[in-house]
């Protein structure tokens, strides 16, 4: 996706990240962790751009289409977003690579979520997960050579850690999880470990292969709510800045989020603007048209 001259002077000139050939020899994880999070701070989650789209055009996008969104900072969701990171990462020079995870929230599919892991980060041998598709604040590279559980890490308005189960690693959430319990719990979907919530689960030792085909990316998609529902998120200064719908939500000083709801399009087109002025309104016109056509349906 990227040559090292080429991301190594966008990441300094466009990023203002310092020194960044000199970091690879001296200072490996905390340059990770700040990519990580320049990603997160200019580069959108956003469905505007899929669901304005005609149903024919909604195709896993090319590393050239990810390539132009993330660095105009577009954006996109996970497919994108964690496609972009490998890119960059591996442009720079960490042994990077792609990897499928199983998102269990409102719906499941298998291997629905691209996620990124870095090996020899610091020592041979060690590895890394990198994700910035996920709409949370993970301002980090995690270290996996836990033996049961990492630390408890916090984020902006979330706490997160991740565990081992079953041969697998699961992505735990707690206070600040922004997706409500289903009571009874639904069986495949939900699963606890006392008051920590799975967002996903990965095997580690999967050998990396092609990362959500187009087929499955295009069946995926449709069992989420992308299709359909206008959203767009990213973290300003770390503090999160999402709209939703017809709702604003701005993470305030204290890690809390605070809501205010939209009555009209033209009320939501001025948050867009003011919040995401590098999303056309033309097209958030058009995906908050097909919003208001589905939701009718």
């Amino acid at each position: 996706m990227f040559t090292q001259e080429e991301i190594v002077e966008f990441l300094q000139k466009s990023w203002k990240i310092k020194d960044v050939l000199k970091r690879m020899k001296t200072d490996r994880k905390t340059l990770a962790d700040e990519i990580v999070i320049q990603i997160l701070v200019n580069v959108p989650f956003q469905s505007i751009t899929l669901v304005a789209a005609n149903p024919q055009d909604r195709n896993r996008p090319s590393f050239e289409e990810v390539k132009e969104r993330c660095t105009t900072g577009i954006g996109g969701l996970c497919y994108e977003l964690n496609t972009f990171t490998w890119g960059v990462l591996k442009g720079v020079g960490f042994n990077a690579f792609l990897a499928r995870a199983t998102v269990t929230s409102t719906v499941t599919s298998p291997e629905n979520h691209a996620i990124v892991l870095i090996s020899g980060l610091e020592r041979e041998g060690d590895l890394y997960l990198a994700d910035c598709g996920t709409g949370f604040p993970i301002f980090r590279v995690v270290s996996l050579d836990f033996e049961e559980e990492s630390q408890i890490f916090k984020d902006g308005f979330l706490e997160y850690k991740y565990v081992r189960h079953e041969g697998k690693i699961l992505r735990m959430h707690g206070k600040g999880d922004m997706v409500k319990p289903n009571n009874p719990p639904i069986e495949g979907l939900d699963f606890f470990i006392g008051r920590w919530r799975r967002f996903y689960s990965f095997d580690p030792l999967l050998k990396p292969t092609d990362v959500l085909s187009n087929e499955h990316f295009k069946s995926t998609i449709y069992l989420t709510p992308f299709t359909s529902s206008p959203r767009a998120l990213w973290f300003p200064n770390k503090r999160a800045v999402v709209i939703a719908n017809n709702k604003l939500i701005v993470e305030n000083e204290a890690g809390e989020l605070v809501m205010t709801p939209m009555k009209s399009d033209e009320e939501i087109l001025k948050a867009y603007q003011d919040h995401f002025p590098q999303l056309k309104q033309d097209k958030v016109r058009r995906a908050l048209a097909e919003w208001h056509r589905e939701s009718k349906s």
